[in-house]
């Protein structure tokens, strides 16, 4: 690897050491490139070296902030999944905890709007988990659950409080993520419906679909 990369010593590149906060200038511009040209190609159909002269910066210059294209993967999908976890988790942390149906209003509508917002890091985040390997995986998997715990956490609160009807649990908090994360994929900017409309439309979808009598309050 040393000859490829021009006598430059790699830094450490530790997927969830970078997701945390901002990264160095280069490595930022490494990620957003590697970010859109994997949201506009695949993570297979793109090559370190289209991400370099996309980024403006040499083949030798990625490799210095990232040891291979799966680290730039896994970097981007642990950020994105640290952000969503923040931002619902920070949701949550404010609504009544006396009250399952606030709490879910709380957390759905902050998982609609974070994929309203940062709609290519949750696409690419959710389309190319099949991309990643290994602890690379692991590490993704385990942010993903902890995000889904907290819903079915609000949702057993909700059915041991009379709250919820749903015979099926599991499944509707599965249903409700997975709507919830394929706004992602369709929400224009530009288009009539706002942000506010579809978080406000898809919090009542969540209530009916665990059998809420206050779905219309």
């Amino acid at each position: 690897m040393s000859s490829a990369l021009g006598g430059l010593t790699p830094s450490e590149s530790s997927p969830l050491r970078l997701a945390v906060g901002s990264a160095a200038p280069g490595a930022e511009k490494v990620l957003a490139a590697a970010l859109d040209l994997f949201h506009a190609k695949g993570y297979g159909g793109t090559t370190v070296r289209e991400i370099a002269s996309v980024a403006g910066v040499t083949v030798a210059a990625v490799y210095y902030h990232f040891d291979s294209k799966q680290t730039i993967l896994a970097t981007l999908m642990t950020r994105a999944m640290h952000r969503a976890l923040a931002q619902v988790s920070s949701a949550h942390a404010i609504a009544d905890q006396n009250d399952p149906l606030a709490r879910l209003r709380a957390i759905v509508d902050a998982h609609v709007r974070f994929n309203c917002t940062h709609q290519v890091e949750a696409f690419v985040g959710n389309s190319e988990l099949r991309s990643l390997e290994g602890e690379n995986r692991s590490q993704v998997v385990a942010l993903r659950d902890a995000h889904e715990a907290m819903f079915r956490s609000v949702v057993c609160d909700g059915l041991a409080a009379g709250v919820f009807k749903t015979q099926h649990p599991e499944e509707s908090v599965r249903a409700i993520l997975a709507m919830s994360t394929a706004v992602a994929g369709w929400f224009k900017q530009t288009g009539s419906l706002t942000i506010d409309r579809v978080a406000r439309e898809y919090v009542y979808i969540s209530l009916m679909v665990l059998g809420c009598p206050d779905a219309e309050n």
